[in-house]
């Protein structure tokens, strides 16, 4: 069964942008970004695997979770569109499908945009991953409430803390079970991964110091772009910039200074 997907199609000379949502979420994640890109890009939006219009779609192996088998799925959706290349975009989980794309299916992937990305978890999150995967805990309030404190370290909210863990327990846990599987894995997937072979743009919210510390440390020939004041979902609560940065980013790639760390307010709007 194919992934649920959307389009928004511009016209037929009009190069495409894929977009892929982050876990626990769906395609919908993206309507800040719908309304800039579609008047210069054909659009498609795909919900993963136990997401949105897929949420009852799972893998052939659920037990064994491969990166192999997710990017297939989501090349099938561009081939049944005829779109032989695309630029990607992500945000959290998606950034790990979009990173890991460029290195199963490089000709299809024209560039990257990675928001709130993650390339590499910490020892304390290995840590608590493996014990989520050994005991089976993924619909643990305790579980769904550390993800929340280290996704979004600022925010005291419990309304939005309660919203986070409900759209985790939207999910079928087999589903989580295997995503908490793949995140588990990157470390090795992406070290020493070379970012000089496709053009790449990390945008990060402020918030997210312990991702960025990585990012900049380890993403070799990528560009990073840090949001002031925004959290790990900086598509959303600095839509307005991060829109204006990636569009600027996808057109004219090869205008970006290599691993540039600018104030992107001042940058895009006091000039």
């Amino acid at each position: 069964m194919m992934l649920r997907y959307r389009i928004y199609k511009k016209d037929e000379l009009s190069e495409w942008i894929v977009f892929i949502h982050g876990l626990g979420s769906s395609s919908n994640t993206w309507v800040k970004q719908v309304r800039d890109f579609k008047q210069h890009y054909n659009l498609l939006l795909i919900d993963l695997h136990g997401h949105g219009k897929s949420k009852d779609i799972s893998l052939k192996n659920n037990d064994n979770p491969s990166f192999k088998e997710i990017n297939e799925d989501i090349i099938k959706v561009l081939d049944s569109l005829s779109i032989q290349s695309a630029h990607f975009m992500g945000i959290s989980l998606g950034t790990i499908m979009v990173n890991s794309l460029t290195l199963t299916h490089p000709s299809r992937v024209k560039s990257v945009v990675m928001g709130g990305a993650v390339t590499k978890i910490s020892l304390k999150i290995s840590i608590l991953l493996k014990y989520v995967l050994l005991f089976k805990l993924i619909n643990n309030k305790f579980i769904h409430d550390m993800a929340f404190k280290i996704t979004f370290p600022k925010e005291k909210n419990i309304n939005k803390m309660a919203s986070f863990s409900n759209n985790l327990k939207s999910s079928a846990s087999f589903n989580l079970y295997y995503w908490s599987s793949i995140i588990y894995q990157i470390n090795k997937k992406f070290k020493n991964k070379d970012y000089t072979k496709i053009p790449t743009l990390f945008i990060m919210g402020e918030e997210d110091r312990i991702l960025i510390k990585d990012i900049i440390k380890d993403s070799v020939g990528a560009s990073v772009f840090i949001i002031q004041n925004a959290t790990h979902l900086c598509h959303l609560d600095s839509s307005k910039v991060f829109n204006s940065v990636a569009l600027n980013f996808i057109g004219n790639n090869n205008g970006f200074k290599t691993r540039e760390k600018i104030d992107f307010t001042q940058k895009l709007f006091d000039e």
